[in-house]
């Protein structure tokens, strides 16, 4: 990608030499200046969890580092337990980073006007001798990125300190020639943007296609002619006429025996939603887990409007948070089930029976119950084989569009890096249009 950028746009006249290794040449008329001489960075405070509300001043908490904060879950202060904290502030333009953890080195800028505070394990870096802006792309590049990661300390927990922050160097152009840049990165990546949010619409487009697929193969079968009846329940109320309302508990048993060891281990975050598909994850579960094998069903009765249900091909463990239920093979199929609790149909109706507020779930008892349809066997066979096939097809365009959208990525963050250290040269690619949120230094 960063071939690219530099075969689209033209470099600088003339370079001149410098004694950072990573950065190697920059521009004439450029300098480099290290982060702390030409910003201001504040570390959080740390707000006592104790004494959070319902309803105050928001908390910006390193888990809420994202391109646009969520307000409706973040912490919340009152103003009386704010006084004297005021250097904690969180304003518009600020540059947010966290300082620690899986996301260390993440920046984003904070977009709201609403009035915010800073916790612990995240700073704010303002410019004050630099263009704000020009200082944000620069912190959104691979060069600070990877240099994050080599600085970067304290084993599993790893963090960043302010003196390694405030020493990063930057290369900086004239004052303009920022201003100008920013305006480019706002631009090209706000292009870039749209056609990732397009595809990311497109994605999800095929994730109603493939669900609604496996509602409707489940529910009527293959035969768009097939003769209905009125099904007895209320939702469908018509099934094939030579299909079964059954309880689930008929057609599959719960089984729930613990053992310690294993070398394959399953927990909810290994299951994707709606997919079924396994996701590797460093994430583990230590002690005894409920036993499955190759013939069984897992289903997440945690939040089930997450929709996580797995077939594992192989024996294994798994957190008591999933019901592991074993199929009766002389009367219904291991795959025909699978795609049942994958539909929506089934998604709901559980989800409608859930009990708890802040962490829904089901029980055995809830989902025992789920009357299904269930065709002869022969048919639940070929109603899976079929649905395993058209759903290869959209998981491979689903796979396909995913791999452009990470193509576009990488070609907005090579774009962003060229810029910001003078690898192209866009200082006539446009009329200067400064940002008047936050005035120039």
């Amino acid at each position: 990608m960063m071939k690219n950028n530099r075969s689209k746009y033209k470099p600088y006249p003339s370079y001149k030499p410098t004694s950072i290794e990573w950065l190697g040449e920059i521009p004439e008329g450029w300098e480099c200046r290290k982060t702390k001489f030409v910003s201001d960075f504040i570390n959080g405070y740390a707000f006592d969890s104790e004494l959070y509300v319902e309803s105050g001043i928001p908390i910006i908490r390193i888990g809420d580092i994202a391109e646009e904060i969520d307000f409706g879950n973040v912490k919340r202060f009152h103003n009386k337990n704010l006084v004297g904290l005021d250097k904690f502030k969180v304003l518009k333009g600020d540059l947010l980073l966290a300082l620690t953890g899986a996301t260390i080195g993440k920046a984003f800028e904070y977009k709201s006007k609403e009035l915010a505070y800073l916790n612990q394990r995240v700073g704010i870096l303002r410019g004050k001798r630099l263009y704000q802006y020009f200082l944000k792309y620069f912190f959104y590049s691979y060069t600070v990125k990877e240099t994050i990661n080599y600085l970067c300390n304290g084993g599993a927990q790893e963090n960043i300190s302010k003196t390694q922050i405030g020493n990063i160097f930057i290369p900086l152009p004239p004052l303009p020639e920022q201003q100008t840049i920013a305006a480019f990165l706002d631009r090209e990546t706000a292009k870039i943007d749209v056609l990732v949010e397009k595809e990311g619409k497109m994605i999800e487009l095929l994730k109603e296609k493939r669900s609604a697929l496996i509602t409707k193969a489940v529910t009527k079968g293959l035969d768009p002619n097939v003769k209905l009846k009125p099904s007895g329940v209320e939702c469908p109320d018509k099934k094939p006429t030579h299909w079964n309302v059954r309880k689930l508990k008929y057609s599959v048993s719960s089984k729930n025996i613990k053992i310690k060891n294993s070398n394959y281990k399953v927990a909810l975050e290994n299951i994707e939603s709606f997919s079924g598909k396994f996701i590797e994850s460093e994430i583990s579960f230590e002690g005894e887990g409920i036993s499955f094998d190759s013939n069984s069903v897992l289903y997440g009765k945690l939040r089930p409007y997450l929709c996580k249900v797995f077939l594992p091909n192989k024996a294994g463990i798994c957190v008591s948070e999933l019901l592991v239920l074993v199929p009766d093979n002389k009367i219904s199929d291991k795959k025909f089930i699978f795609y049942y609790m994958l539909s929506y149909l089934f998604t709901n109706i559980i989800s409608g029976e859930t009990f708890g507020t802040k962490m829904p779930r089901a029980d055995w008892r809830i989902v025992g119950n789920f009357k299904l349809f269930l065709p002869p066997l022969p048919e639940q066979k070929a109603i899976a084989s079929f649905l395993d096939r058209e759903t290869t097809k959209i998981d491979k365009l689903i796979e396909k569009i995913g791999h452009q959208i990470e193509l576009l990525k990488e070609y907005r963050q090579s774009l962003i890096t060229s810029a910001v250290t003078g690898k192209i040269d866009v200082s006539t690619m446009l009329n200067t249009s400064v940002r008047e949120e936050v005035p120039p230094p």
